[in-house]
């Protein structure tokens, strides 16, 4: 009889030892379930910020090209009608390159990538500009045309360049997010198979008391 109550004993202890080895393992199961959601949400975050700011630059840029396009075709109109509504256009187009510039650079500041900046465009389109001014308030505006058209290449290059570099950027940024998700993927099918393990570890420990109990 004594030896039995020892086996019960000793069997009830083994129990409780695996119960708690077993809240130890949950507890860093939730513990590392926990670092890993949070640090998958921070990276998918960081990329997913990355890819709009990325987006945002190209939509600018699309947006400068068509607004020097316009600047440049009321200068145009300017000189061969001579009409103050062409003239208020052309400085409020302007005034919106300059805006764009400025909303450019500020997608583009945070930017890890280097020489991924507005230093190529901006002192060609100041150039371009004042060159249209120029243009607009000059009595033969003739005179300009030819430097204004190798400045007006010049700016297109750089501009086509930007955006190339961005193109580049915005399909690295895009493979980046795609592995961390991939990344995130893999850690959940650890975690579930981690989860799957307790699980049995736990109902095991739930059989063996439920038959220590019986024993008793």
């Amino acid at each position: 009889m004594e030896n039995v109550r020892l086996q019960i004993s000793n069997s009830t202890a083994q129990t409780d030892r695996t119960a708690k080895r077993i809240t130890v393992f949950a507890g860093l199961y939730l513990l590392l379930a926990i670092v890993l959601v949070i640090a998958t949400q921070w990276n998918l975050g960081k990329t997913r910020r990355e890819l709009v700011r990325t987006l945002k630059s190209i939509d600018t840029v699309h947006l400068l090209q068509v607004r020097l396009l316009t600047v440049e075709r009321y200068a145009q109109a300017h000189v061969l009608t001579k009409s103050d509504g062409s003239l208020q256009a052309f400085q409020e187009n302007r005034k919106g390159v300059q805006e764009l510039l400025d909303i450019l650079g500020d997608w583009l500041r945070d930017n890890p990538v280097p020489g991924l900046t507005t230093d190529g465009i901006h002192p060609l389109i100041d150039q371009e500009l004042e060159l249209l001014q120029s243009i607009v308030t000059h009595d033969e505006p003739e005179s300009l045309l030819v430097e204004h058209e190798a400045t007006h290449d010049a700016l297109e290059q750089e501009l086509g360049k930007l955006l190339s570099q961005l193109d580049e950027r915005l399909i690295a940024v895009g493979l980046e997010r795609s592995e961390k998700l991939n990344a995130w993927i893999f850690g959940i099918v650890v975690l579930l198979g981690m989860g799957g393990w307790l699980a049995a570890m736990l109902f095991g420990w739930r059989k063996g008391r439920t038959e220590a109990n019986k024993a008793e």
